[in-house]
């Protein structure tokens, strides 16, 4: 008896399981790890923020510092 997935008439089938198996492997995101690289971001960009606003930066630099910031805390929590 043959196995049918391994049989030299199903290679292409074989090979597109593989490829889709590779790419799955490739892309997999680790939610916690990124959860932690964002929450490094968001705190470098909240000091940055103060520090602008104590170094007496122009308003326009603190806004768009506060700007960046904000859009920071989207993926954080699309809720707030």
């Amino acid at each position: 008896m043959q196995d049918w997935f391994f049989h030299a008439a199903n290679r292409g089938a074989l090979n597109n399981v593989m490829q889709n198996l590779s790419q799955c492997l490739f892309w997999h995101a680790d939610a916690e790890a990124l959860h932690e690289d964002m929450a490094v971001h968001v705190a470098r960009a909240k000091s940055t923020h103060h520090r602008a606003i104590q170094r007496g930066n122009t308003p326009e630099d603190i806004e768009l510092s506060r700007v960046a910031l904000e859009q920071l805390y989207v993926p954080v929590d699309p809720f707030c």
